[in-house]
């Protein structure tokens, strides 16, 4: 009794807590162990395939030559054997070393080519197949083209003249600016408010005037429409004959340039004016439209957002009293969604978070009325008929369901999980129906938005606003085991078809098609990716598991067919395709490589080379008996590598970055297992 009383008694509350963490701890290792085990079979079998293979060829000391139908396999030192883990870590970081990286997001569409590994053994091989030998050139002029883009200095933007003389000499002549201004209203300002359509068109006039009179913020707004205008001009040609080509060049390199180092120099005044947001809005608008790499129209928006919380924007103007005019007010509450709508929009076309959802504002919806029924000396608001079809529509569809967007957008997966149910009446299926109900109606047709009554690219662009809210959710829920839920994974698969049958509808114009294709590029080519993955065929002695349910699908593949060729053809008839544009034309090459790969037969390969050549993209048969002629389209399916995980570096550069360590991962069990 006396030695069990000198002991401690031991804490519970402690004991508990290492309980805890020594399961979780198991349950990690267990993990690990039912995702390596399958790999390290897998690859020892490839390794000695390739080496059977290695061998049989040895004896022979010609050339090495394929026939058309040999099977790729992916040898371990093409394809590094690291498992991808970007799914449970949100991203994985690009870049050698630690001085100058990139975090890409595993809900951008280059995170889920680690899904595609046999890219890189097409790439390797141009002698096995000749889509191999198509795929190895266009990454070969990627290349080449990439160490001949140098950026533009910023002393040869305006050498020996101001800021504000350099952006007037970009305005072209009136007809040409009117034209453009035109298609500025028809393509963009009818679904983002930014400016008052009436006031602009009179200060325009002025402009004409007497030029000197108008301010260097109206000035920069009017060259950013410009660009905008020209970008989505439906008649090249016609704007090729009414200006210059060095014109043209100016304001395609030195326009958004210039306009953003006016709205970096105003910044810095101690009080920004709405032409300040107005501008930051044209610019994001801009770099989205243009082709930008997606994170520098993110870094926009955030100066945007922190420029709208400085005036008080979140704010209800009847709140801090004082003598605001109903004008300025409405114009505020415009230019606040507008600036809420492409802050939310271009962190899912980065596929970066939202920091900024977390704050709370407090401000009215923008009223559903035209611009002609808002004057700048008007005592009073008109009634809005929130059934009429307005220059506002848009805006306030979207505005309608912005709660809905935020809710889900903040609601993590666990925790929502947690309160689903089976079936349709989960939580996020919920939202997502009432999402897809949010559509405008049009009362002297009896018809609803969407039905051909209204303008289909704005129809399109607000079913994909939702539709891509939705997917980037669900988007993990289609990486899990096969058995777990596969209602989730088809709602994901649904809402892929959906996006694809939105940027296809036959009603879209070639021009809007590429506006629709800029703006939701992310969320197409994820679409086009999950949807590749169903065709992913399992192999005969594989394994069962399979990332999703194994399809052989006709109309999946013409669908994704008809999107290669529109994009390919949308690309082909831009003047300047930057980089990213082409990294996401060769994507979609490859992905068709990989469908042919698996043996589904389509007619993909002459289209695709017909199409590359328009693109400036040459393509020249194989220096090799394995011409195009007389050989077969499809190739055995080879070695199911699905697992392996390749960096998407490659796009870019010969070298391969190790975004997974083994050992470091092995660490935190503190355990020394010899794999």
């Amino acid at each position: 009794t006396a030695t069990s009383q000198e002991l401690p008694l031991p804490d519970t509350t402690r004991l508990a807590e290492r309980q805890e963490d020594l399961n979780a701890r198991v349950h990690k290792l267990e993990s690990l162990l039912n995702t390596y085990l399958p790999v390290l079979s897998r690859l020892q079998s490839s390794q000695n395939t390739t080496d059977d293979l290695r061998h049989r060829q040895s004896k022979h000391h010609q050339p090495q030559s394929f026939p058309a139908n040999t099977s790729l396999i992916a040898s371990p030192a093409e394809v590094p054997a690291n498992i991808s883990k970007i799914f449970e870590a949100e991203g994985y970081l690009r870049g050698k070393n630690g001085r100058k990286t990139e975090f890409v997001s595993s809900r951008h569409w280059t995170g889920l080519i680690y899904l595609f590994p046999e890219i890189y053994s097409l790439r390797n091989r141009p002698s096995s197949h000749p889509i191999c030998y198509m795929v190895n050139q266009v990454f070969k002029h990627i290349r080449e083209h990439t160490k001949k883009q140098k950026p533009e200095p910023l002393s040869s933007l305006v050498p020996s003249l101001s800021v504000e003389t350099a952006l007037r000499a970009l305005i072209p002549a009136k007809p040409l600016a009117s034209a453009l201004l035109d298609v500025y209203f028809e393509s963009f300002e009818n679904t983002h408010r930014v400016i008052h359509i009436p006031s602009f068109k009179e200060e325009f006039e002025a402009f004409w005037r007497s030029p000197e009179t108008l301010s260097l913020s109206w000035v920069t707004n009017l060259v950013i429409i410009l660009r905008l205008g020209l970008l989505a001009h439906p008649d090249r040609e016609s704007i090729s004959h009414g200006a210059s080509p060095e014109w043209l060049q100016r304001i395609e390199s030195q326009g958004l340039q210039l306009a953003e180092l006016v709205s970096h120099c105003r910044s810095s005044e101690s009080r920004p004016s709405l032409e300040c947001i107005q501008t930051q809005c044209l610019l994001v608008m801009a770099r989205i439209t243009d082709g930008s790499k997606a994170t520098v129209a993110w870094r926009l928006a955030g100066q945007l957002i922190q420029t709208c919380l400085i005036m008080g924007l979140h704010q209800e103007p009847e709140l801090f009293g004082g003598t605001m005019s109903i004008f300025d007010a409405e114009m505020r509450r415009r230019l606040w969604t507008a600036a809420l709508e492409l802050y939310i929009h271009v962190s899912r076309h980065s596929s970066m978070h939202e920091p900024f959802l977390q704050a709370q504002y407090n401000i009215s919806r923008p009223l559903n009325i035209n611009d002609q029924d808002l004057s700048d000396g008007m005592t009073h608001l008109p009634t809005p008929d929130l059934r009429a079809v307005t220059d506002t529509s848009y805006q306030h569809a979207l505005s309608e369901s912005l709660g809905l967007r935020l809710r889900l957008i903040s609601l993590k997966p666990n925790t929502i999980r947690q309160a689903e149910s089976t079936g349709d009446h989960c939580a996020s299926c919920s939202l997502r129906n009432r999402l897809l109900s949010n559509a405008p109606y049009v009362p002297s047709s009896g018809k609803h938005f969407g039905q051909g009554t209204y303008d289909q690219c704005r129809h399109a662009m607000l079913c994909l606003t939702h539709q891509s809210t939705f997917l980037h959710h669900k988007l993990t829920d289609i990486f899990k085991d096969i058995g777990s839920d596969l209602h989730s994974k088809e709602l994901v698969l649904d809402t892929c078809r959906s996006i694809l049958s939105l940027y296809q509808h036959p009603d879209l114009s070639p021009v809007q098609r590429f506006i629709l294709g800029r703006w939701y590029r992310n969320d197409i080519l994820i679409s086009v990716i999950c949807l590749c993955l169903t065709l992913k065929l399992t192999q005969p002695n594989g394994p069962e598991r399979c990332v999703i349910p194994p399809t052989i699908d006709p109309c999946l593949v013409q669908q994704t067919s008809k999107l290669v060729e529109d994009t390919l053809h949308i690309l082909s008839r831009r003047r300047d395709p930057s980089q990213n544009e082409r990294e996401e034309h060769v994507l979609l090459v490859l992905l068709f490589a990989i469908v042919k790969s698996k043996g589904v037969q389509t007619d993909i390969p002459d289209q695709l080379q017909e199409c590359l050549k328009r693109f400036g993209l040459p393509v020249i048969p194989p220096p090799c008996d394995n011409s195009l002629g007389g050989t077969s389209d499809s190739l055995n399916p080879g070695v199911n590598l699905e697992t392996y995980a390749p960096t998407p570096k490659s796009f870019t550069s010969a070298d391969i970055d190790m975004v997974f360590d083994i050992d470091s991962f092995m660490s935190d069990f503190s355990l020394d297992i010899p794999f």
